[in-house]
């Protein structure tokens, strides 16, 4: 991260509007909390999570994080998620739309990966359910892209779903410059890949670790910035990820 940009965030998180968002947040997960008799985070190794994640550690210290391995992980993320405690990995095979698969030939040789045999659409809901967790806060937002913001007016940012789950959106109401004044402010160590995206330039909304496979993730050209910062990475990817 550049210093002029630290600095940006380090100011913005002086202000009060801010300091009001974060009160706000803190609260949505105390009740999220005493609704739940069993809660997890959903995390991803992202900036959004990460705050999610926090945020919930702040209250309960070892609340559980579980995340999905999609198998094509940037290599910071990689190693970013090993640094967090009380993470649960799940994978599973699965086959993307447009034809990418992820562990279609082998299954992850890691035994600390949770892995579910059957191909699912939900595999983390499915193996949470099954565990007897009955809560989960998701790092999403509405200033993320218009149909979060409508799933996220739809339902509201604490809400319980049909199958008895309570499911908080702590930061749904934030921008980009709140998450890293959070993240900046408060010293949270976040995923390393993002430093590497500001060293090449790339706009703030556009510095993403999540699927660069998908269509939504094509149109701020993932694969684009993949193959001008992780070559390497890109060239596997292309070589492996549609095999059939």
């Amino acid at each position: 991260m550049k210093d002029y940009e630290r600095e940006t965030y380090r100011l913005h998180a002086k202000q009060r509007g801010f300091l009001a968002k974060v009160e706000r947040a803190k609260a949505r997960v105390n009740e999220w909390i005493r609704r739940s008799k069993k809660p997890y985070v959903a995390f991803s190794g992202g900036k959004d999570s990460t705050v999610c994640l926090s945020l919930a550690r702040g209250i309960i210290e070892d609340v559980p994080a579980v995340l999905y391995h999609e198998q094509w992980l940037l290599p910071e993320t990689e190693a970013y998620i090993r640094t967090i405690p009380s993470l649960r990995i799940i994978a599973s095979p699965h086959t993307h739309p447009g034809g990418v698969k992820h562990w279609a030939n082998s299954k992850p040789s890691d035994p600390s990966f949770i892995w579910i045999e059957k191909e699912s659409r939900h595999p983390v809901e499915d193996w949470a359910e099954s565990n007897g967790y009955d809560g989960v806060a998701v790092g999403i937002r509405c200033a993320e892209a218009g149909y979060r913001r409508r799933h996220i007016i739809a339902k509201g940012a604490l809400f319980q779903r049909v199958n008895g789950v309570h499911q908080c959106y702590p930061i749904a109401g934030w921008s980009d410059v709140d998450v890293w004044a959070y993240l900046v402010s408060t010293g949270t160590h976040y995923n390393p890949a993002y430093d590497r995206m500001s060293s090449l330039d790339i706009p703030l909304r556009e510095r993403r670790v999540g699927p660069w496979w998908n269509d939504r993730a094509a149109s701020y050209g993932s694969m684009d910035r993949l193959r001008m910062g992780w070559p390497e990475v890109y060239n596997k990817f292309m070589r492996e990820a549609y095999k059939r």
